[in-house]
């Protein structure tokens, strides 16, 4: 027996033989390129570890982490005009 691994893009559902091939369309639907797609995932999973830290040690340090992680997100998705306007991120 063989294990055939394939990925799906998030947005259109499509399957690639290859993750760059799935990132790539990904990027392609937010209208930005490969590697402004791949900054944003980073920012969006730093405010996610941030947000957990809080959730688990809450103190002026760790509040302040994690709002600098938010705001750094907004600003990135405000310049790439990635704001989510209908629901769909």
């Amino acid at each position: 027996m063989r294990t055939i691994t394939q990925y799906q893009c998030e947005k259109c559902r499509k399957i690639y033989p290859t993750s760059h091939e799935a990132f790539l369309c990904e990027s392609e639907h937010y209208g930005i390129s490969v590697e402004e797609y791949g900054q944003w995932l980073a920012l969006k999973k730093l405010a996610e570890k941030t947000g957990k830290i809080v959730s688990i040690s809450k103190n002026e340090k760790t509040e302040a982490d994690f709002d600098n992680s938010i705001h750094r997100l907004l600003e990135f998705e405000k310049k790439h005009h990635l704001e989510d306007k209908n629901g769909t991120f």
